[in-house]
């Protein structure tokens, strides 16, 4: 079946199955496509609840400076890349980023194609989080994965991240400035720099 990356809501499928002898097995699952994000550009405080889950970004998405997006627990949010260019967006911050992951239902923040290696699946799928000048993070319980830079940190001001999981990117955390952001009870799994300072403390 074919579908728009536009399309929301929910999708039912049949799946039969058969070894060629006289039986066969059927199984019918609804799933939710999630909730398309496009171009994205949040001014004003935003939450994304487990209802709408996963929100599938499409050409990035930007937090402006004033603005609070929170992600609450158990979301997972899906960074395209577009498909036939192979062009990778990034999470912008400039405002502030907070997410609560808890232990039982973490955040999580991967590439939308981390499954299927034939459409673009694997690393480098998005540029991943960029806290820009003024931006900045809390993150609780979050797994970062399938980015370019998991999280890049360039602002002056202190950011944390707690009990969370960097893995299959090519660098998981490279903070570039300020000081006093506090990394705690972080999991480094499979990328090519876990964690890089660049004149920052």
């Amino acid at each position: 079946a074919d579908w728009s990356e536009d399309f929301d809501g929910d999708v039912r499928m049949r799946c039969t199955v058969t070894d060629g002898k006289l039986n066969t097995s059927a199984v019918t699952k609804t799933f939710s496509t999630g909730t398309p994000l496009r171009a994205q550009v949040i001014r004003s405080d935003l939450t994304l609840g487990a209802a709408g889950s996963p929100y599938v970004i499409l050409e990035g998405i930007t937090v402006e400076a004033g603005a609070t997006l929170t992600v609450e627990a158990g979301v997972e949010l899906q960074v395209r890349l577009a498909r036939g260019t192979g062009t990778t967006f990034p999470i912008v911050v400039s405002g502030t980023l907070v997410t609560l992951g808890a232990i039982d239902d973490p955040v999580g923040i991967r590439g939308g194609y981390s499954e299927d290696p034939v459409a673009g699946g694997g690393t480098e799928q998005f540029d991943g989080v960029d806290v820009q000048n003024g931006g900045v993070v809390s993150l609780d319980y979050t797994w970062i994965r399938d980015a370019v830079t998991g999280l890049r940190i360039r602002s002056s001001e202190p950011s944390s991240v707690r009990s969370s999981i960097f893995s299959d990117c090519v660098n998981g955390v490279q903070v570039e400035a300020g000081e006093g952001t506090t990394l705690t009870s972080i999991t480094f799994r499979e990328n090519g720099t876990g964690l890089q300072l660049n004149s920052a403390a």
